[in-house]
């Protein structure tokens, strides 16, 4: 209605300014577009005052006049331009980077910070090859509601890049604010997330690509992977379990993927993710750059086509109908496991690895059946193809750490100092380990195994006696409480 008005209004003034060419209707045309644009205004903050509402309260708020204002005020106060928390955090300067703290400079979240750069240079490379990097500007929140709260309501999210400013904006979890058993997982992925949007940022600003013609699915899926990566999360066919999958036509712009993302039914990012690494697996790892560097002279649908030798929706096609596929093996997967059935299980893994050969999970999966079998040369391949696909997963050092111990316990001890030692338990494996190898060298082999069978609960006792054996057979025995333990262990069994 505010809009027909203030269209028929000038309408009017500019056909009588034509007509009698009298300058006094151009203040007449001023004044109607001012009250128009007013009026309109009004309107319609008006219309948006109950979505507002909700979104902030949870609740209608707009059936009371002191209601209204109430809303009006937070509405003009939140989406104003984002206060610069630059203003009142405490600043660290670390070369071409100023890091922001609400206190004072937390040197975990630094490092933290760092790693999840470092470990992701590979995969960047690999994307953006050698793009030049500038001053950038990084703010960490202890919180959610002050990220919400500095960068307006509508505003919600735990992370994000602000082009025009090269400034990374980053929340810290509640595990993070402190440096007792400090545990950098999610600092690590925020950071790896935010600076790949930051690199490619980069790199359509040196190549001439308009950011518009890179579709949102594959900027947030380029992200999601690189941060999955940092910390070693396997990008698994089961995460997309129970979710819809969009087509991706249906997420090239920041509206239609923020209403997927707030949809539950729907996991845009992971699909995303999940996609970007099927791409590189099936066409190379450099993919991703060819992909992005011919879309300075084309639609990406022709970019596409010259760069996998299919168009987009064959591609998609394919990748949907393999995902489906591997979904119905994993339920196989887990009821053969539950029948422990595990050759079988095996058998449907290797099938899974097949179709989405860029997922690790089966890899280590089967790799731990094998274990249960008493198959540890199998077990020990499998691992470390799957320690080669995602080589910062944490259970799966820990598991190739296991496993080494049935044929060279030094691996064992390299491995597992692989990990990131913020967890109780890691550093309690990795210091048994340790005392492990340390009694090998002392010539008390037996001794040390001794000891270390004792502390570990997680083992199977099958596997514990085989451990024993090789033992057995590998080392001189003169501490007969490993022989005793072994005797403790296979009366345990045939209880």
């Amino acid at each position: 209605m505010a809009l027909v008005s203030f269209l028929g209004l000038i309408l009017y003034h500019i056909i009588k300014y034509i007509r009698t060419k009298g300058k006094r209707h151009l203040a007449a045309i001023t004044y109607s577009l001012v009250l128009s644009l007013t009026f309109t205004g009004i309107v319609m903050t008006n219309a948006s005052l109950p979505s507002f509402s909700q979104q902030v309260h949870k609740k209608d708020l707009t059936h009371t006049f002191a209601g209204r204002m109430k809303l009006l005020y937070e509405l003009l106060d939140h989406v104003s331009p984002p206060k610069a928390a630059t203003t009142y955090f405490q600043p660290i300067k670390k070369g071409k980077t100023t890091f922001y703290f609400q206190f004072s400079p937390n040197q975990d979240i630094l490092n933290a910070y760092n790693q999840g750069i470092e470990v992701e240079q590979k995969d960047n490379q690999e994307f953006f090859n050698n793009v030049s990097t500038g001053s950038l500007t990084v703010v960490f929140y202890p919180n959610h509601s002050l990220i919400k709260k500095d960068s307006g309501y509508f505003v919600d999210s735990y992370g994000y890049f602000i082009p025009k400013e090269n400034r990374l904006t980053i929340e810290l979890s509640d595990t993070n604010k402190t440096s007792s058993n400090y545990d950098n997982q999610n600092t690590i992925k925020m950071s790896a997330h935010e600076y790949n949007h930051y690199l490619l940022y980069q790199f359509s600003r040196e190549h001439h690509i308009k950011l518009s013609d890179i579709p949102v699915w594959l900027v947030e899926g380029l992200a999601s992977y690189t941060a999955d990566r940092s910390v070693g999360t396997p990008l698994t066919e089961e995460r997309l379990e129970g979710s819809k999958l969009v087509p991706f036509e249906k997420l090239t712009n920041p509206l239609n993927w923020k209403s997927y993302t707030s949809n539950g039914h729907y996991s845009p990012y992971n699909q995303s993710a999940i996609f970007v690494s099927y791409m590189m697996n099936k066409n190379g790892s450099d993919t991703i750059n060819k992909l992005l560097l011919k879309l300075q002279n084309k639609s990406f649908n022709q970019a596409f086509k010259d760069t996998t030798g299919l168009d987009f929706s064959s591609y998609e096609k394919q990748y949907f109908k393999d995902i489906h596929q591997s979904l119905t093996l994993w339920k196989q997967v887990h009821d053969l496991y539950q029948k422990k059935n595990s050759y079988q299980a095996i058998s449907s893994l290797n099938k899974i690895h097949t179709l989405c050969p860029q997922n690790s999970l089966p890899l280590l999966m089967a790799a731990q059946l094998y274990m249960n079998e008493g198959e540890y040369s199998k077990a020990t391949f499998l691992a470390q193809k799957a320690d080669t696909l995602n080589p910062r997963d944490v259970e799966q050092n820990e598991f190739l750490s296991r496993l080494y111990m049935y044929s060279n316990p030094s691996k064992a001890l390299n491995e597992i100092h692989k990990i990131q030692l913020g967890r109780p338990y890691h550093r309690a494996l990795t210091r048994q380990i340790e005392l492990l190898n340390s009694q090998i060298n002392r010539g008390r082999a037996d001794t040390g195994f001794y000891l270390y069978l004792r502390w570990d609960k997680a083992t199977h006792l099958t596997n514990k006696i085989d451990l024993i054996n090789y033992v057995l057979s590998h080392y001189p025995i003169t501490d007969e409480r490993i022989v005793q333990l072994k005797r403790q262990y296979e009366q345990q069994l045939n209880l």
